[in-house]
């Protein structure tokens, strides 16, 4: 496959999605609060944080398996990983929405 295609493709699932889960997680441990350095030593903020690590880190390993099976397993578990901020993230604009 042509690089350009390929890298063109498995862009839905690289530093773009990982820093928009880095922001994401940021925004669950703040909440509604200031942006403190407290805030990056919450639990969830540590979580989210260690996966994006975790996943860059399988992204440039070449494991025993084909490298576009590899990529894609990637791609669906940071996507998963999204709709669950996602998720987390409207719960709490509703919260604070009703508790305003």
């Amino acid at each position: 496959m042509n690089i350009t295609i390929l890298r063109v493709i498995t862009s839905i699932g690289g530093h773009l999605a990982w820093t928009a889960i880095a922001g994401g997680a940021l925004t669950i441990a703040k909440r509604d609060k200031n942006l403190e350095l407290s805030h990056f030593m919450k639990s969830q903020f540590i979580f989210f944080f260690s996966s994006i690590i975790l996943m860059h880190a399988l992204w440039d390993m070449d494991l025993p398996i084909n490298n576009l099976l590899q990529m894609a397993v990637l791609i669906i578990l940071v996507w998963t990983e999204l709709f669950v901020i996602i998720n987390a993230d409207l719960k709490e604009i509703t919260r604070y929405k009703y508790d305003v």
